[in-house]
């Protein structure tokens, strides 16, 4: 295994397939199209309840796997359904659609950085 701290927009690119764990990590694999199985952590910051709400935010991109802190059970589970997703072509178009839909085109960033020196 390869392990990289600078490379998340490179390997996000070429994933099939996104286990998240994280918030924003979650909202830019849907932003790209990628679907996600998302996975509730043991941390203050991602639990099931936090997985669910991004969930109806970011619509059915998102897969929430398991009601608790991933376990081994758990992680079985989110393979399974990762199995599943990737043989499921019309699943994954509608990801496709569903990133654009929910996060919009790419270019955002530029547009409010203009907005703020603009408005400055």
């Amino acid at each position: 295994m390869i392990c990289s701290a600078d490379a998340f927009a490179d390997i996000l690119q070429q994933s099939s397939l996104v286990i998240g764990m994280t918030g924003t990590a979650v909202e830019q694999a849907v932003g790209l199209g990628k679907p996600v199985n998302s996975v509730p952590g043991n941390g203050p910051g991602f639990t099931y309840r936090f997985a669910e709400a991004q969930n109806r935010l970011l619509g059915d991109s998102v897969q929430v796997i398991g009601t608790q802190p991933a376990n081994s059970h758990i992680i079985k589970e989110a393979a399974l359904a990762g199995d599943r997703t990737l043989q499921d072509n019309k699943y994954l178009a509608s990801c496709i659609k569903n990133g654009l839909e929910r996060m919009g085109r790419s270019g955002g960033r530029i547009k409010i950085a203009n907005y703020v020196a603009n408005y400055l």
